[in-house]
């Protein structure tokens, strides 16, 4: 069937997972300690490892960072065994590369069930390595071609885009023009607010001004 080591410094807990997993037709190999972890992962190439967080010298969390943090090693898939069974362990763990969680005391048949599993999802990325990457690719939305004159922030990421704002045309603003006979009025560019003249006749005593 499988290798598959054990990492626990009780030897209780290391007997009793043994016998579960031989009995299921698997080899087991035993690790009393964090420090051996690598070592052994290295040399013997076990399929899965079930590790222990609590351990003296090198605990769970840093033997499982030095398992991830290897080439030689990072693609086994880890187990992690533990009595603590908090919240923010099963995270953090899972989050530094860990493929599965169980609580001790574990129920008749879990061992094998979550070595199965890990088995299986071993055996699935072997069979095809760039499933993931392809399906992660086809899970991202497309992004929508960008049409001409879009520009990107300096401070936006690649998905980030903004369009210049046209230019507003302005208004016409009438300008007085200062001559003989009526007053005159010229139209030039100026604020989108219009002003209207008034023309002053020659006896009427108007006086030409600016109406809003």
């Amino acid at each position: 069937m499988a290798r598959i080591l054990i990492v626990d410094d009780e030897p209780d807990v290391r007997a009793a997972m043994t016998a579960s997993l031989e009995d299921a037709g698997h080899t087991v190999i035993q690790a009393t300690d964090g420090t051996e972890v690598l070592e052994i992962a290295v040399g013997q190439r076990p399929e899965v490892i079930f590790l222990d967080l609590s351990m003296p010298r090198v605990d769970g969390f840093q033997a499982l960072h030095m398992l991830k943090a290897d080439p030689r090693a990072r693609g086994i898939p880890v187990v992690i065994v533990s009595a603590k069974g908090r919240p923010e362990d099963r995270i953090r763990t899972r989050t530094m590369g860990a493929m599965d969680y169980i609580n001790k005391p574990w129920g008749d048949g879990e061992l094998i069930m979550r070595a199965n599993l890990a088995l299986a999802a071993v055996a699935r990325k072997s069979q095809n390595p760039t499933a993931a990457q392809q399906a992660g690719a086809s899970a991202r939305p497309a992004q929508a071609a960008r049409p001409a004159g879009y520009l990107a922030p300096a401070n936006a990421g690649p998905a980030q885009a903004r369009r210049p704002m046209p230019a507003r045309p302005l208004a016409p603003v009438a300008q007085k023009t200062v001559g003989r006979g009526p007053t005159q009025y010229q139209q030039r560019p100026g604020p989108a607010a219009a002003v209207v003249g008034r023309q002053a006749t020659p006896g009427n005593g108007a006086v030409a001004g600016l109406e809003e």
